[in-house]
């Protein structure tokens, strides 16, 4: 079973993306020693900061309040990725407030 990470509100986009950093870096260094960490680039937008792992995408934070396919989304909101281009419908939580909901491979499937 996937671990769940429990974050800490951020007051920046760079807050939240060094302490992404640091729980997967310790997560793979746990779990996977073999495994090297994935490499965490955070891409702005104009819309959202992508999240990059890798060579895959991790998911989406909203950059700004906006509707997004038609549900309101607030400044923080974190979105599982629909493609490599574009954030899914409903937010995963806010990284902001601390109430995201992501493990080391992506933001967590409603349920």
């Amino acid at each position: 079973m996937e671990e769940i990470f429990k974050p800490a509100p951020c007051s920046t986009i760079e807050e939240f993306e060094s302490m992404l950093k640091s729980q997967i870096k310790e997560y793979y260094e746990t779990k996977f020693n073999c495994l090297p960490v994935p490499n965490v680039v955070v891409k702005k937008g104009s819309k959202f900061y992508k999240i990059v792992s890798g060579n895959s995408v991790w998911g989406f934070i909203a950059r700004i309040p906006m509707i997004h396919k038609g549900v309101q989304i607030r400044k923080g909101d974190l979105m599982m990725a629909a493609g490599r281009n574009q954030a899914a419908k409903h937010a995963r939580g806010n990284v902001i407030e601390g109430t995201a909901n992501y493990s080391a491979y992506g933001p967590a499937y409603l349920i």
